[in-house]
């Protein structure tokens, strides 16, 4: 009798154990998918601003291009007359 009730008590703390690793593992695993989340939105966040940077550089450049056009016709037209 004394052997099956010890085996009891080592089989509950054997359940007991495993239980609490299991439960840290899956904190763990948690833990590491809200980082991961947080790091690809953070990703996600640089990425689309960069594009807007992008968009800004694209304008800065149009309107550089647009006054450079705008400045050789007027040197046409003085060279005209």
């Amino acid at each position: 009798m004394k052997r099956t009730h010890k085996k009891s008590v080592q089989n509950n703390i054997y359940s007991f154990v495993m239980r609490l690793l299991m439960e840290s593992l899956t904190s763990k695993i948690k833990f590491f998918l809200i980082l991961s989340h947080f790091r690809k939105n953070k990703m996600e966040i640089e990425l689309a601003e960069s594009k807007l940077e992008l968009l800004s550089l694209n304008d800065q450049l149009m309107e550089a291009i647009q006054q450079k056009m705008a400045l050789s016709q007027e040197l046409e037209q003085w060279q005209v007359c």
